[in-house]
């Protein structure tokens, strides 16, 4: 039996989705449709994200072993190869934390959907009635009122705009990271063979080579982020296009 959200007066999204989540109600379709594709958001984030997170931590891993192997030679033409080990690893380390805590709170959210997803509800707010986002709000909120679990015509038609460009966005900006992270690779080992070199003076172009190298690990962060935000999106469009159209 399909429980309707009990009425509102001016079609509140805010309000609707309030009163259902404090009635504790478990019966409405539409906002179990809602729950459910906000479960998957974070776990989304949970699965790529701890993904993301295992490859920083192998990486530190093999930054300090290739930092303990270089500082054990004692050689002075290793002292370029030590601090960028040193200055990666503890990058890696600084990035794998800040992962973890997100990822940790994904995963509670996950866990218990009803209490994220009530926090999601007060940001809504009440739009200007002639913004298309009020438009947008009174299309979920006559939904979730009907109780039903088939999203209508308007809201669908909103889903798969979103989802014509956040899937290619995120098609690309994976493509991108693993392109951008084999190319700052292979910049870092060109530059660690050039520090070996004993009493090489370093050349316009090595250093050059050492600006792209640096300014392509900012990128690849991004990226990675990029990467993270729009796989979510794309699998679990519902409560985004509720969200931001």
């Amino acid at each position: 039996m399909i429980t309707p959200a009990p009425p509102t007066p001016d079609g509140n999204l805010q309000g609707t989705l309030e009163e259902l989540l404090e009635s504790g109600s478990t019966s409405n379709a539409a906002l179990n449709r809602l729950l459910d594709d906000y479960t998957t958001y974070h776990a989304t984030l949970v699965v790529v994200g701890g993904c993301f997170l295992l490859a920083l931590v192998l990486f530190t891993g093999f930054c300090w072993k290739q930092y303990r192997g270089s500082r054990a030679s004692g050689a002075g033409t290793r002292t370029f190869e030590r601090r960028t080990y040193a200055g990666l690893g503890l990058l890696s380390v600084a990035v794998s934390a800040l992962l973890a805590v997100v990822v940790a709170a994904n995963l509670s959210n996950a866990l218990d959907a009803r209490h994220g997803f009530s926090g999601v509800v007060t940001s809504l707010g009440s739009p200007p009635a002639s913004s298309s986002r009020a438009g947008l709000q009174l299309e979920f909120s006559t939904w979730v009122q009907s109780g039903d679990a088939a999203t209508p015509s308007p809201i669908e038609d909103r889903i798969n705009d979103r989802l014509a460009w956040q899937q290619p966005k995120a098609l690309i900006t994976g493509v991108l990271l693993v392109l951008i992270t084999a190319f700052s690779a292979r910049a870092w080992r060109g530059l660690l063979w050039v520090s070996r070199v004993p009493a090489r003076p370093w050349a316009a172009r090595d250093r050059f080579r050492l600006a792209v190298a640096i300014g392509s690990v900012p990128i690849c962060l991004l990226l990675m982020l990029m990467v993270i935000g729009n796989t979510q999106a794309s699998v679990a469009p519902l409560t985004m296009t509720m969200l931001f159209g």
